[in-house]
């Protein structure tokens, strides 16, 4: 899955940064970006 961050964030719950611009996410980074994703300002999701 792809995915664009407008800002770079960190999750507390999964002690993760997503920083700014384009990210390819494994499976597992899928599943803890859409757990935690209300708290990201803004992102697009490609498939």
């Amino acid at each position: 899955m792809d995915v664009y961050v407008d800002k770079t964030t960190y999750d507390d719950q999964f002690h993760l940064t997503w920083t700014k611009g384009w990210h390819h996410l494994t499976g597992q980074q899928a599943e803890f970006y859409v757990r935690q994703r209300h708290g990201l300002p803004t992102a697009t999701m490609t498939g």
